[in-house]
């Protein structure tokens, strides 16, 4: 993993989180192994806390905030190239915090389902013989999001032209 020296750490990163994922991981397999029956009340609660902390853990990982976009939106960009959708990586500066990362994923993502859900809607109209007159237009977007389309149109074309 490459990391610019003037780069911010994210606030969420913990340099010793694998061993709190291993810690963690061990003893939730540990009570997972138990039958559900067996265990007390404060097993339970603690398996369920155990659950609740790995993704907390994992998400520790990320050093800063543009690893944590790509990671949390890898899947989603894949899905949304292989619908043949437009979606783009958000790039946070150095010093963004993790509410903003959160908020840049959050946006991608309900671009990508909202578009989804309109095409879906618009094809079961299709089907039907139906005017889908309340299926309006593309989600609306922010300015960022409008340069980032932009860019990645530029940068599309001009590869088209060169092969």
């Amino acid at each position: 993993m490459l990391v610019r020296f003037n780069s911010k750490l994210l606030e969420t990163y913990d340099p010793d989180w694998e061993a709190k994922w291993d810690r963690a991981h061990a003893m939730m397999r540990e009570l997972e192994v138990r039958d559900w029956s067996s265990l007390t009340a404060e097993e339970r609660e603690q398996l369920d806390k155990l659950r609740r902390s790995l993704p907390v853990i994992f998400d520790a990982s990320h050093r800063t905030a543009n690893d944590y976009i790509r990671f949390h939106l890898s899947l989603t960009l894949k899905e949304a190239d292989e619908l043949g959708i437009w979606a783009w990586m958000p790039v946070l500066p150095d010093d963004a915090d993790i509410d903003r990362t959160r908020a840049a994923i959050a946006e991608v993502s309900r671009y990508i389902e909202t578009v989804k859900h309109r095409r879906s809607t618009f094809e079961m109209c299709r089907r039907a013989g139906l005017k889908p007159g309340y299926v309006g237009s593309q989600p609306k977007l922010t300015w960022y999001t409008r340069w980032a389309m932009l860019r990645f149109r530029l940068g599309r074309s001009a590869r088209r032209r060169g092969k």
